[in-house]
């Protein structure tokens, strides 16, 4: 995950840390994705996800929201317990 992260946000490996994963999404029927803590260690208006590379960005404040009716997803498959 950490190196698609850096690929995908054009940042260095030393800016990620990778926590965990905190929920599952359905996207299409059969599709499930997987849904990472991802923190990362640049100003937030410098992320953003390049085209193409299937990384979607959400602040952990919307996080919950996103789990529960993300744009173009199914509802919750499932949220893996809770982070401090």
């Amino acid at each position: 995950m950490r190196q698609r992260v850096v690929r995908a946000l054009d940042v260095t490996e030393a800016e990620v840390d990778v926590r965990g994963v905190v929920g599952l999404v359905e996207q299409e029927i059969g599709c499930v994705n997987a849904v990472f803590d991802v923190r990362l260690g640049v100003a937030a208006d410098r992320v953003s996800a390049r085209d193409g590379s299937g990384l979607v960005v959400v602040p952990a404040a919307d996080l919950p929201g996103f789990l529960a009716d993300g744009p173009g997803y199914l509802p919750l498959v499932g949220a893996l317990g809770s982070r401090p």
